[in-house]
């Protein structure tokens, strides 16, 4: 937390495991002016693998909002999109749908993590971003950071491609940010993916914009 608040800017969200969420909360109540409310607040459920059961990952999802998230990001089941499209999607679809309705729409951010270097082709990258769009993500995440490959120019072209393509087809829509998280290790890398959404969305909405390393 100190990292992300050590300077200005500070960083916009600080993503820590649920248990933690309160903790920091308590850090902003007592010092608003080391620890800011800009400061927003992520957790993960859900996490690494996608596989937990759902009625679980909803628990723990209304359990941190109650503790004060601002965001939740959650791990899609990738292994079993690899295994089925059609079954994977649709448990994906679900899944986002079901923590989607635990987080207050006004209040709570939800970002999907699709876990891109283990779908590889473009094809279930396709498939994964289709469901978590469907399910109302507000954010596609490419990485948990837990896995070999992570963020990668080629998956965020795909990636960034849905997402225009979603709000070509829902005018007045909600827009919907993208992340690229892990392996971003420098500013020209960060540039980079910056540069590569402003190009596939035609620079709109660049405030739902991240990298994360």
């Amino acid at each position: 937390v100190d990292d992300a608040v050590a300077e200005g800017p500070h960083t916009a969200a600080v993503c820590v495991y649920p248990k933690f969420v309160p903790f920091i909360r308590s850090l902003q109540r007592e010092e608003p002016g080391r620890y800011p409310r800009t400061l927003r607040i992520a957790t993960v459920v859900n996490f690494p693998l996608g596989r937990d059961p759902l009625d679980q990952v909803v628990a723990l999802t209304n359990q941190a909002v109650k503790d004060g998230a601002d965001e939740i990001d959650m791990v899609i089941d990738y292994a079993l999109l690899k295994q089925s499209l059609a079954e994977g999607k649709a448990s994906a679809e679900a899944a986002v749908k079901a923590v989607r309705a635990a987080c207050p729409q006004e209040t709570v951010l939800l970002k999907v993590i699709i876990e891109s270097g283990e779908l590889q082709t473009p094809e279930l990258i396709t498939a994964a971003c289709d469901a978590a769009l469907a399910g109302g993500a507000d954010y596609l995440k490419t990485s948990t950071g837990k896995v070999k490959v992570n963020a990668t120019p080629e998956a965020a072209e795909v990636m960034l491609r849905r997402i225009a393509g979603y709000h070509a087809a829902h005018p007045g829509c909600r827009r919907v940010g993208f992340k690229a998280a892990g392996g971003v290790k420098t500013p020209e890398q960060a540039r980079q993916y910056l540069d590569l959404a402003a190009e596939c969305l035609y620079g709109s909405c660049q405030q739902r914009h991240r990298v994360d390393a």
